[in-house]
């Protein structure tokens, strides 16, 4: 972590769960090590049938997001440290709803599939710039966002022009 008080480590391998015939072959599993102040221990998240992608820290070591890939596409995790609690965030980020307000898609029942990739935290350590790439009836859409954990609240869409 920035602070130098939490490590984590990401082990990215194939889990035979026997006698049950069971077989994870990627799966993505996370440790985190405390130490100094916070005196919390060792923790363990496992990430199911995944392939690891990336891991990014919150400037205030307070959180960080994990990216995986599964058979459904890349999701991203936001792990906060201190509530001690983690998100889907492709689940609760709200892009589609926010686009479909403003005019910008179209009103669909079921939003389309939407993919966002992490590109960096702000300094206020609650708002991170995400990708997102979308089709819809109009086509491919995609652009920038930012998106604030703490209120659950998105802006500064930029969609680029793709063609």
């Amino acid at each position: 972590s920035p602070d130098g008080e939490i490590v984590i480590r990401v082990y990215d391998k194939k889990w035979d769960f026997w006698p049950l015939h069971f077989t994870l072959e990627d799966t993505v599993q996370t440790i985190e090590e405390f130490s100094g102040a916070s005196g919390r221990g060792t923790g363990y998240i496992s990430y199911g049938d995944s392939s690891y992608e990336g891991l990014w820290w919150a400037p205030d070591s307070r959180k960080y997001v994990v990216s995986v890939r599964g058979t459904e596409g890349t999701w991203l995790v936001l792990r906060d440290l201190e509530r001690n609690t983690g998100r889907n965030l492709n689940a609760v980020v709200n892009l589609y709803d926010w686009l479909r307000q403003q005019g910008l898609a179209p009103k669909r029942l079921e939003p389309p599939q939407m993919e966002y990739q992490f590109l960096q935290w702000g300094k206020d350590s609650a708002s991170m710039l995400l990708y997102y790439a979308f089709e819809d009836g109009n086509g491919l859409h995609e652009g920038y966002f930012w998106y604030n954990c703490e209120s659950n609240e998105v802006s500064g869409i930029l969609e680029l022009d793709v063609k």
